[in-house]
């Protein structure tokens, strides 16, 4: 079994969502910011 397909085969499904979603959630918030700050300082 590959070090990838753990996460999906061993880890509650809770887990491994969270696992996921966490970093998901910190680049969009990052994405945003930015978005924020081009908008401020461009208009």
């Amino acid at each position: 079994m590959t070090k990838n397909n753990e996460l999906f085969t061993t880890m509650p499904v809770g887990k491994a969502v969270a696992k996921l979603a966490i970093p998901t959630v910190v680049s969009q918030m990052i994405v945003i910011l930015y978005s924020l700050a081009d908008t401020f300082f461009i208009g």
